[in-house]
């Protein structure tokens, strides 16, 4: 059995974690390259990408990401595309599927790609 985050470096998808408020606390080698950087942990927000994009070409701010939807109003989102732009100007397209998970207890927990 794989422990911990062990199984989530495993996987050959994007995944982050946030806290509540949205600040990054766990991202995968797959999400790190997919954004072309390594966000600093606890104090990067809703997401690890430079810059984002709706798919018409429109600037998405960062605080208006699924993400920042998901755990702003406690949902799921999905169906939703985005337009990563890394720091050396490449772009690429991601499906988006952001679930809140709550932790036991009922508070506002971290959320997952």
């Amino acid at each position: 059995m794989i422990p911990g985050t062990d199984l989530l470096e495993a996987l050959p998808v994007a995944v982050y974690t946030t806290d509540a408020e949205g600040r990054i606390t766990f991202y995968n080698r797959a999400a790190a390259e997919m954004w072309g950087h390594n966000p600093e942990l606890g104090t990067s927000q809703w997401c690890g990408s430079w810059r984002l994009y709706w798919p018409d070409g429109r600037p998405l701010p960062h605080d208006q990401c699924p993400m920042a939807i998901a755990l702003k109003e406690g949902r799921e989102v999905r169906g939703v595309e985005a337009i990563a732009e890394r720091p050396d100007g490449t772009r690429g397209s991601c499906p988006v599927r952001r679930r809140c998970a709550t932790p036991p207890g009922g508070s506002s927990g971290p959320s997952t790609s």
